[in-house]
């Protein structure tokens, strides 16, 4: 298993931003995918490969309610 770079984190870390993550699972486990997570979210560790998955932000976005625009969106 690597060493997390810079730009990615594992299970049990807080996400930084929102947006689009890309997940990257141990070999014996699944190919990498994309998710949404919302800032501050605690990252989980995979029901497969455990604490060997890995997430990299690929997009980052704010979420909805907070943008200014839309703080008042309900």
């Amino acid at each position: 298993m690597s060493e997390a770079s810079p730009r990615s984190y594992r299970p049990g870390d807080t996400a930084v931003v929102s947006g689009i993550y890309v997940v990257i699972h141990a070999r014996s486990c699944q190919t990498s995918h994309s998710v949404t997570i919302v800032q501050g979210e605690i990252l989980p560790s995979c029901l497969g490969c455990s604490d060997a998955v890995r997430f990299e932000p690929a997009i980052s976005a704010v979420h909805v309610r907070e943008h200014p625009l839309f703080r008042s969106y309900s």
